[in-house]
């Protein structure tokens, strides 16, 4: 720091000049070393600032990689809102080797020790202590020589005409259900279950799904009262969404659904469309943290009003696609 502040001399006794005349007051030695400690720190930043840094490729990890994940990276783009760094979700078992060499580093909500990649753990509504951590890990990798990314042209219009039909099948299918204000946990998830399904085999094998995945990480959030039910499972064959809320319009009762007032759920097919898939439902999930009306909308039970916001954002996400080509 020494060598940052004695060049300064000359700057802070200027600015104690400047002080005493606007104010009238004196300065001391004191006040003018306090200044020179903060004008030093302001010089450093500046010049930090000024080094050339590359952009940050940055994966966020969840068991599926389209629900709470978008949900992170939604809290994570808000809060580094500015900085050079991109993010992309995956669900755990899609961290293959192919994913690994183009991604710097990835955040996760649940503990990935196993798959041998540099990773900050978080909470996943990110407090400022995950914010911290995150945001020195990408300074340490924005002074680091950047990965090569593989574009594949052919593969990325594949996915748009893939996208073109399962985006009109999700708006088409959407519906919205009124349920018993004092539903169970598991009754509910039954219920979302037969919904989204022809038999009541395939009924109970998505219900088991939903559970699994609430058993590893709860899908139930009282800060935003959502429930956000989204699994891969092969007793769909298609993305779907369908949202319930009470019959009385008010937070549901009971004990396990505390604080919730409206549930989003999500499921898709276990085939191979899966990345265009997670993509496309992921700025669903995404929209409950950056589109406050789409929330409000949500907790209403309003279902042409909710079909309306499913038609705005995926058209501006199909948009972005076809521009990034």
């Amino acid at each position: 720091m020494q060598s940052t502040i004695l060049p300064l001399c000359a700057e802070r006794e200027r600015a104690a000049g400047v002080i005493t005349q606007k104010t009238g007051l004196q300065v001391s030695e004191a006040e003018i070393g306090y200044l020179a400690m903060h004008f030093g720190a302001a010089k450093e930043k500046i010049e930090s600032r000024r080094r050339k840094k590359r952009s940050v490729t940055i994966g966020v990890i969840c068991a599926s990689g389209f629900g709470v994940a978008r949900l992170m990276m939604a809290k994570l783009k808000s809060r580094f809102e500015g900085w050079d760094i991109s993010f992309k979700a995956y669900g755990i078992d899609e961290i293959s080797p192919h994913v690994i060499s183009r991604t710097d580093f990835f955040i996760s909500s649940i503990e990935v020790d196993n798959l041998g990649v540099d990773y900050c753990l978080v909470n996943p509504l990110i407090t400022q202590k995950d914010v911290l951590q995150i945001g020195v890990k990408i300074d340490e990798y924005s002074s680091m020589p950047a990965r090569q990314e593989n574009n594949d042209f052919t593969r990325q219009l594949d996915e748009i005409n893939g996208i073109i039909t399962r985006v009109k099948g999700v708006i088409r299918r959407y519906h919205h259900l009124k349920v018993p204000q004092d539903i169970q946990l598991e009754a509910l998830i039954r219920l979302l279950a037969a919904d989204l399904t022809d038999t009541q085999k395939a009924a109970a094998v998505l219900s088991a799904d939903i559970i699994a995945r609430e058993q590893v990480m709860t899908q139930l959030f009282p800060e935003i009262g959502i429930a956000l039910f989204h699994c891969r499972s092969k007793a769909v064959r298609d993305c779907q969404i369908v949202t319930a809320t009470s019959q009385g319009g008010s937070l549901f009762q009971n004990e396990k659904l505390n604080g919730i007032r409206a549930v989003l759920c999500m499921t898709m097919p276990i085939d191979e469309n899966r990345g265009q898939n997670a993509e496309m439902l992921g700025r669903v999930s995404s929209a409950i943290i950056e589109d406050e009306a789409f929330l409000s909308t949500l907790k209403q039970g309003d279902e042409d009003g909710i079909r309306d916001k499913l038609q705005k954002i995926l058209k501006t996400y199909f948009t972005e696609q076809l521009n990034g080509l």
